[in-house]
């Protein structure tokens, strides 16, 4: 029987928790998040966090076996860490590529009207060759969105499907 304990609360008769009910949740180092219950020793047994640095809980799904009442229990954590010259990262849309320079926030380009600066600069001629369009798309709109405090839809192909069409 598993079950997840700290600051976690189990739900034992649901197969998957609701969304968004564990997420953000801060664990610190040898900090129990989760417990094995064993029948037949009347035993239970707590999992701690191992390692140095706290993380925070970003997905649980709970998922129950109807043979003689097996759980099994999915954790995913997320640590949080400052970005470092060689890390990798990689977009929604596919563009891959690797930190190459941190320059302090005076060093950055800025806006003369509103002084905004970016949080970061890719190389315009990844867009076409890579055809990704869609990523530039999504950033301008982005962007256009922050500075109006509106909410954008970027859904492809919305006005060309009608509801009825299923």
């Amino acid at each position: 029987m598993l079950s997840v304990v700290g600051n976690l609360t189990p739900w034992s008769d649901h197969n998957q928790s609701p969304p968004n009910m564990y997420q953000c949740q801060m664990i610190w180092p040898d900090e129990p998040y989760c417990s094995t219950y064993n029948e037949v020793t009347n035993k239970t047994y707590l999992f701690k966090k191992k390692g140095s640095e706290p993380v925070y809980v970003d997905y649980v799904a709970v998922d129950t076996k109807t043979k003689k009442n097996l759980n099994k229990v999915n954790i995913r954590f997320r640590h949080p860490r400052n970005p470092v010259i060689g890390d990798k990262f990689s977009s929604r849309h596919g563009q891959k590529g690797v930190c190459s320079q941190l320059w302090p926030d005076i060093d950055m380009p800025f806006s003369g009207t509103t002084g905004m600066r970016p949080d970061l600069i890719i190389n315009p001629h990844a867009f076409p060759s890579r055809m990704t369009i869609a990523m530039l798309l999504e950033s301008v709109s982005a962007k256009g969105g922050s500075l109006h405090g509106k909410f954008k839809d970027a859904t492809p192909f919305r006005s060309s499907v009608k509801i009825g069409d299923f």
